[in-house]
């Protein structure tokens, strides 16, 4: 037996997906009024209720009825009724502790992120990873009942051996009659094993931060444990992973012989450096001799002040050209 790699992705109508949608529409929200906006927030939705909570601290002037525009925006963007929700926010300032830290760019807590770039697609994504998201985005594209959905892509030694596909109000040969004119016939097609099914909010419910490794690359390549969504970029958990993918991606851009680069990257509250920097390639180890990584370089080299986060919580944070991506 080959070498077998398995990948799923999931639509921007999940549950999960929903509430980091929602949450980084508020932090982008916050941002084009006040680029300096702190902002970590978590959304839920349970049973027709949606319910935002967090530190926020801004000068944009934002209240429940903003909060609710971007609920809005976000639900009728996934195809949804907003009206049939409720929204309620229990919303404090951003922690005095943490503040007087990031309000200099420093780290405000002890975090690990991973970054990865391969060439196995223009993307510089996992080949599995991309073929996943191509059928959910296809699928999303094309028939516009389609909102809650999951892919499942399973490859051996490169080459797609299985699909699985569940998809909310579509009909199994819609789906069947896809995937068999984009991939050949002998690959194994799992299509709505459980028959046609549609989801409601009292049905499965939906947190911000619960979809870590789909955020990433693949559950091969280990994540940083730390999700994204309603984080501002001082908040290194977030930036500090889009840095160490602009890293990984910028060194396979340089070395041409290398494949393959996974970098992690380590802070330490209240120390501005990182307290580690690795770089792993399909070559061995390199030596890290490069500029300074602290929050405020990150920010600037990126350009992360700007409201665009809601995007990267729809179709996902890599692969996508953003700024990390570029």
């Amino acid at each position: 037996m080959g070498k077998i790699k398995t990948v799923e992705f999931v639509s921007p109508a999940h549950p999960d997906k929903l509430c980091d949608q929602i949450s980084d529409c508020i932090l982008d929200y916050c941002l084009q009024w006040d680029k300096n906006s702190r902002v970590a927030l978590e959304t839920m939705i349970w049973h027709w209720e949606i319910k935002v909570t967090g530190e926020l601290t801004t000068s944009a002037n934002i209240t429940n009825t903003e909060i609710i525009d971007c609920v809005k925006q976000v639900l009728e963007d996934n195809r949804y009724e907003w009206n049939n929700f409720s929204v309620e926010t229990n919303i404090v300032k951003q922690s005095p502790y943490i503040a007087q830290w990031v309000d200099t760019w420093w780290a405000g807590d002890q975090w690990i992120m991973v970054g990865y770039a391969t060439r196995e697609t223009e993307t510089f994504m996992p080949f599995e990873y991309e073929e996943a998201r191509t059928i959910v985005r296809d699928l999303w594209n094309k028939y516009e009942l389609a909102r809650d959905m999951k892919s499942q892509v399973t490859t051996e030694d490169g080459k797609i051996k299985t699909i699985v596909v569940s998809a909310e109000r579509l009909l199994t040969e819609e789906i069947l009659d896809y995937l068999k004119k984009r991939y050949w016939d002998w690959i194994q097609f799992i299509v709505n094993p459980c028959g046609e099914w549609e989801w409601w909010p009292d049905a499965d419910a939906g947190v911000t931060g619960r979809k870590i490794v789909v955020d990433n690359y693949w559950p091969q390549v280990e994540v940083g444990w730390w999700a994204f969504s309603g984080k501002d970029p001082s908040k290194v958990d977030r930036s500090g992973a889009y840095f160490a993918r602009y890293l990984a991606k910028n060194i396979l851009k340089e070395r041409e012989e290398l494949q393959r680069c996974k970098v992690k990257i380590a802070y330490s509250i209240w120390i501005k450096d990182p307290v580690m920097v690795s770089i792993e390639t399909d070559q061995g180890e390199l030596i890290y001799q490069w500029k300074t990584i602290t929050p405020a370089y990150i920010k600037e080299e990126l350009n992360l002040l700007q409201p665009m986060y809601y995007q990267t919580a729809k179709w996902w944070h890599f692969g996508n050209w953003f700024n990390w991506d570029k």
